[in-house]
């Protein structure tokens, strides 16, 4: 019997929501994946008065188009002239393990 877990997010990132990158490890062959783009702005009060605006990138990955992630990796983000980011950060925090929650900066 499958995960319904699964399902619904195999179902999730074949709509239009999802959009096909490239993932390149360090020193590897690059690998064509889908993913859910995010750009949240994120505050920080520094001091109790300054504030500052982060602006992310975070991209979402099954893990079974992407069996490991790391920090420093390179997504490729072919829409238009094609952008490429630098992995920042790369968890897994959904409870079922399903999922690469990846934060990326411009490289």
């Amino acid at each position: 019997m499958s995960d319904p877990f699964s399902i619904g997010l195999d179902s999730l990132f074949a709509t239009a929501m999802a959009i096909d990158v490239l993932y390149t490890p360090q020193g590897g062959q690059a690998v064509a994946v889908r993913a859910l783009l995010a750009e949240p702005d994120t505050d920080v009060v520094i001091g109790g008065q300054a504030k500052l605006t982060d602006h992310k990138r975070v991209l979402e990955i099954r893990k079974s188009e992407l069996v490991a992630a790391s920090k420093d990796d390179v997504i490729e983000i072919p829409r238009g002239s094609g952008q490429n980011f630098r992995v920042m950060q790369a968890l897994s925090r959904d409870t079922d393990r399903l999922l690469w929650r990846i934060e990326a900066a411009s490289a």
